[in-house]
């Protein structure tokens, strides 16, 4: 599938893959989409992230890359952790209401439609990944973000019952 081949790309493109981990969704359903054996063939030096609890995994990780726009992405974004996104295009529709977000990453180097590219972005930050992810607008475009897309709070129940009684 277009996900592996694209996840394989990335990889091969970056300067060293010697502290990645790549991280396997549980759902064995979904894991038919990312076989472990072909990128083990391909990438032998990639380690699986054997943390049970994906929070904790999150947690510990200086740098967050995927290959979809789905909710460890949103979790991430959170968790305040610098992230890179490559997606493939033509598998996403997005909501014209959702599309300056889409034009927004892309701009702040947080988004990209080639695998490559983001390899390149990667290596260009040479490690100092806090530097890249703590500028304002990083920071402002990732709050917005959160604001509209991916809000928590401690209190969510009582937030959610003034919501739904107003």
């Amino acid at each position: 599938t277009a996900h592996v081949k694209n996840t394989i790309t990335f990889l091969k493109n970056v300067n060293s893959t010697k502290d990645f981990y790549i991280r396997y969704h549980s759902d064995s359903n979904i894991n038919k989409l990312y076989p472990k054996e072909q990128i083990s063939q391909e990438l032998p030096n990639i380690k699986p992230d054997n943390i049970p609890s994906f929070y904790r995994s999150l947690e510990s990780s200086n740098f967050f890359i995927s290959d979809h726009m789905g909710t460890s992405f949103f979790e991430a974004m959170q968790y305040n952790i610098p992230i890179i996104l490559f997606i493939d295009k033509p598998s996403y529709l997005f909501r014209e209401k959702f599309d300056n977000f889409i034009k927004e990453f892309v701009k702040a180097k947080i988004l990209f439609f080639s695998p490559k590219e983001a390899a390149i972005h990667f290596n260009s930050l040479d490690k100092n990944f806090l530097v890249w992810w703590n500028k304002n607008e990083i920071q402002n475009l990732r709050k917005e973000f959160i604001e509209n897309y991916a809000l928590t709070s401690k209190n969510w129940i009582s937030n959610w019952s003034k919501t739904f009684l107003s």
